[in-house]
């Protein structure tokens, strides 16, 4: 999955000819790099061309735009605050919330959509000890989640 923010590194691959079919996926061997940086969801043809003998081969990829992204948590373990960072892409709508493996809420947060990416504080000393999630909400959906330890 790809963030429209930033570049994806994209591996080549070419396939070895010991007697091996050229479309035979079982003995890719790396050739090269790439970037690819997307702002939609789509599938892309891609043309791989072997550096030992010019073959061309060409495969398909889909490309998918994932709406947010919890980047960090900071403190893990924590005693009294936690730092969140994360990333959101095209969405009307978003949040944080903080909650116990059981699934009792106990903070939220509605995420600034100007940024693109915002890092948040929760204060925690009243946390009892004990695992949390920290669930990034994005149009309503639940896109990701990460768990840290209050100590």
């Amino acid at each position: 999955m790809v963030s429209n923010h930033n570049p994806v590194p994209v591996a080549i691959y070419h396939h070895v000819f010991n007697g091996v079919r050229p479309y035979d996926r079982s003995y890719p061997r790396l050739c090269g790099y790439g970037a690819l940086t997307a702002d939609k969801q789509q599938t892309y043809k891609l043309e791989v061309i072997a550096l030992s003998d010019g073959y061309k081969d060409y495969d398909e990829v889909m490309v998918k735009i994932v709406p947010g992204k919890i980047e960090s948590i900071f403190h893990n373990p924590a005693n009294d605050m936690v730092i969140v960072g994360c990333v959101f892409n095209n969405v009307s709508d978003a949040y944080l919330t903080i909650s116990n493996v059981i699934g009792i809420i106990h903070d939220n947060y509605d995420l600034d959509l100007i940024a693109g990416s915002q890092t948040i504080i929760f204060d925690i000393p009243h946390y009892q000890t004990g695992t949390y999630v920290v669930t990034l909400y994005c149009d309503g959906v639940a896109v990701d989640s990460k768990t840290f330890v209050k100590q």
